[in-house]
């Protein structure tokens, strides 16, 4: 089993990320000869645990998976899976699902092709799949995945006109398909936080081009979501609370700024005022819990955005290792080694799966499970940076469900 020494984009803009701070850097690693995957042991995956999101629906938005590849030669697939061409088309989950088992010209695309497997984009998808219901590298390889193509990438001349583009593009709008998914997925796992569904860690709040009426509707079902933080390596305080005392990149800052400075100083001029985290409206507070990256070090990965001085955030905010091995999306039997938040957060949707499972717990008690037995133990622990700790699989499955059945039970680090 072959590695390949490449690292896939990530979501939420800026890098890749790597395991430290350089978040270009490639990993030139020999052949990787176990089958294991290390960030399994760093959140306390017990390998012989009887928990695996048996009968937990578990949605992902990405980019399509390879699912011919080895890893996947067990996957519960469902059949729903595909893309937003008749997606988007009915109102209601069963209409939704006769439309999508019956309609044959449903656009799916080579993204699902056991005899064209993918070319490119959805490389990440099948990485972030891998890491929830990959066997053996997967947290919860017997969790029934609803997956879902949303990359719309567009190709455009030097003067900004679009030439080409991804059959994807011309779907209906992916925000709709969002919330007839949450109509009857267990969990949500977003891992693209810039593309189709436009930063889900956030609400557009713009009165111009307003997303509340989404979030809404999602609050209104029994979902649990969970959103990669992003890969821009900035603060959520900073950019989305703390406006009277962290000004605007001043004019001179804003144009000689490269890198994660100038995602920060595109942040603070243009999401200020037009998008809100969701943990912080209190509607859609428990819908959603945000995931950060760390290192093997578990020391925050400088690519990783993090939840700042807010402790709002921070009650809303887990981190998980941001470093995989995963299933590869143009070989059917190599790996790949991919970093970022987009793959951290798979882990923490994969361990949120095994809970559901073994407690039977609403959707989103398992969040507030999840968030309140994440370790806070080891050195260099910031509420700051980490939020309510490393996901710890062992932890969560050891405590008592009774504790977290209503809502506002998280473990408080406010005041």
């Amino acid at each position: 089993m072959a590695l390949s020494v490449s690292v896939l984009s990530a979501c939420g803009g800026g890098g890749s990320g790597g395991d430290g701070d350089d978040s270009s850097v490639i990993d030139s690693t020999p052949p990787v000869t176990s089958a294991a995957n290390p960030a399994l042991d760093l959140i306390n995956k017990d390998p012989d645990s009887p928990f695996d999101g048996t009968g937990v629906r578990v949605a992902v938005y990405d980019t399509g998976i390879n699912a011919a590849h080895d890893e996947f030669s067990a996957l519960n697939l469902s059949q729903f899976s595909g893309s937003f061409y008749s997606f988007t088309t009915f109102s209601d989950s069963s209409e939704l699902e006769r439309n999508l088992a019956e309609t044959p010209n449903d656009d799916w695309d080579e993204d699902y092709s056991d005899t064209n497997p993918n070319q490119g984009s959805a490389g990440h998808g099948t990485a972030v799949a891998s890491a929830i219901a990959g066997n053996p590298r997967g947290v919860s390889p017997g969790s029934q995945l609803y997956v879902f193509d949303i990359y719309n990438a567009e190709i455009k001349d030097s003067s900004g006109n679009v030439i080409g583009a991804d059959p994807i593009a011309v779907r209906p709008d992916s925000i709709a398909a969002l919330l007839h998914t949450a109509e009857y997925a267990n969990l949500l796992s977003l891992n693209f936080a810039n593309y189709s569904l436009t930063g889900v860690a956030t609400v557009v709040v713009d009165p111009s081009f307003s997303k509340e009426p989404i979030w809404d509707d999602i609050a209104a079902t029994e979902v649990g979501a969970i959103a990669g933080a992003g890969n821009t390596g900035y603060s959520f305080a900073d950019i989305f609370v703390n406006t009277t005392t962290v000004p605007e990149c001043t004019e001179n800052e804003f144009d000689n700024a490269t890198g994660y400075d100038y995602d920060r100083c595109l942040a603070l001029r243009y999401d200020r005022g037009t998008k809100f985290p969701t943990s912080l409206i209190s509607a859609y507070r428990e819908v959603l819990i945000t995931v950060g990256a760390v290192n093997s070090n578990l020391e925050l990965a400088r690519y990783s955005n993090f939840p700042g001085d807010s402790c709002e955030l921070q009650e809303r905010w887990v981190v998980a290792p941001g470093t995989i091995t995963a299933a590869d999306y143009d070989d059917n039997s190599s790996i790949v080694r991919v970093s970022g938040t987009s793959v951290a957060t798979p882990l923490v949707t994969g361990a949120a799966a095994a809970v559901s499972e073994a407690t039977s717990l609403a959707n989103r008690a398992v969040l507030r499970l999840l968030l309140s037995t994440a370790d806070q133990s080891f050195d260099g622990y910031n509420a700051e940076e980490h939020g309510q700790g490393m996901l710890d699989l062992e932890a969560a499955l050891a405590a008592d469900p009774n504790d977290y059945i209503a809502s506002g039970t998280t473990r408080a680090i406010c005041p």
